[in-house]
Formats: structure tokens, C-alpha cells, sequence
């Protein structure tokens, strides 16, 4: 009975500290995103959940990179890897993160260029019998998991900069607000969040800001885009 509980225990931790860690890499990306939007990210209640599904792409290509490998190690008599294939495969797996982000052909290439560069070096190294040198199974796991959370606090800081950066360049007016006062805004549409909508409107001087309107001031919200 006390196996089972501490079995319960370890996993109901695991889980806790895997949500934290998500949530932390969502948080980035909405900080990075509304900070080069110019809006303080304190206007904003995020939810946990919206925090969190913010992270999956990123997760998903993850797992689907790793999970395999891990797989593969943990069922041979295989105890430890040489450090060179063990960084030719974090390389890729990371690169398989960067998917959803890249041009296929360019990812094809820069995947093309690794492998390449691994085979070449590692056949001579072979050749010219040179030391190889070891990590162990269980060092590879730790290592490929904190690689991959580094690699994600810089990616999504970066995402989040390059869609909010993306936003402004790609503007098109997709709404109309009528206040109650009888004043008209146009606008492209950011995030309805607290009460307050929050909108990417044109100055005169072709400048671009964000404006956020109370609830309480809208008369209207018309959708102009089509």
C-alpha cells in the first residue's frame, strides 16, 4: 500500500512540476508577445489552461523527436553513448521542435547539413582510431530534458517577439468600435481579455499603437474583414 502511494505521489509531482514548467514557457511567450506590443501584461488574467495550450506545438514536436530515443535506450544493454552521437541527436531533436517555425526546405537543408557533417566527422574519427568518449544512458535523459526546456525558454521569447512583430507588419483593419460617445476606432483585432478589448489601430501619421477600449464604452463592435 505505502509502494502505491509514494508511486502516486512521485506522479502527481511529476505532474505538478511538468505544469509549472509549461507554464513558465507560456508566460514568456504572452510577456514577449505584449511586450513589443507595448502593453503591460498586467491588464491581462490569463488563464492557466491558455498559459499552458500556448506550449503544445512546441511539446509535441518534443516528444515526438525524443520519446522514440528514450524508448530505444531504456530496452537495450546499451549503458552509455559516445558524446558525439548523443549531441548529433539533441541537435536534431531540437530541429524537429523548430518545425512548426521553419520552411521545409530550409529545415530539409539544415537537417541534410548535420547529418552530414556527423557521418564525415565520425568516419574519419574511426579511421584515424580516434578516442571516442562516453556519456551513460541515464546522464543522456537528464541532458536531453534540460536541453530541450533551455532551447524552449529561448524559443518561445523569440516567438512570442516575432507574432507580435508579425501583427503590426501584417495589419489589416478588421473591425469597428462605435463608443457610446458616438467615436469611431478602427482597428485590427488583438485579444478580448478583462473587460477591455484590445486593438492595433493607424494613426494619421501612418503610425501604428494599441488601443485598449472598456467594455462599458462600447455602443458597437462591428467585424469589417471579409
Amino acid at each position: 500500500m505505502n509502494k502505491k502511494n509514494n508511486t502516486f505521489l512521485d506522479f502527481a509531482t511529476l505532474i505538478s512540476i511538468c505544469g509549472i514548467a509549461l507554464y513558465i514557457l507560456g508566460w514568456l511567450y504572452w510577456n514577449y508577445f505584449f511586450k513589443n506590443l507595448n502593453i503591460s501584461l498586467s491588464f491581462f488574467d490569463l488563464s492557466f489552461d491558455k498559459v499552458i495550450s500556448t506550449t503544445w506545438p512546441f511539446i509535441i514536436l518534443s516528444v515526438m523527436g525524443f520519446i522514440p530515443i528514450f524508448v530505444q535506450i531504456t530496452g537495450e544493454e546499451i549503458k552509455s553513448w559516445d558524446i558525439m552521437t548523443a549531441v548529433f541527436i539533441v541537435v536534431n531533436g531540437l530541429l524537429l521542435s523548430l518545425f512548426y517555425l521553419l520552411k521545409f526546405d530550409y529545415y530539409l537543408w539544415i537537417f541534410i547539413s548535420t547529418s552530414s557533417i556527423y557521418f564525415i566527422v565520425r568516419y574519419f574519427m574511426l579511421r584515424k582510431k580516434v578516442r571516442l568518449y562516453f556519456i551513460s544512458v541515464q546522464s543522456i535523459k537528464y541532458v536531453f530534458l534540460i536541453t530541450i526546456y533551455v532551447f524552449g525558454i529561448f524559443l518561445y521569447g523569440y516567438t512570442g517577439k516575432k507574432d507580435a512583430l508579425s501583427l503590426i507588419e501584417n495589419y489589416q483593419e478588421d473591425c469597428r468600435i462605435v463608443l457610446k460617445n458616438k467615436d469611431e476606432i478602427t482597428g485590427k483585432f488583438i485579444i478580448h481579455n478583462g473587460n477591455k478589448i484590445f486593438i492595433i489601430s493607424e494613426l494619421y501619421n501612418c503610425k501604428k499603437e494599441v488601443v485598449i477600449i472598456n467594455d462599458d464604452e462600447i455602443l458597437q463592435f462591428i467585424t469589417t474583414l471579409k
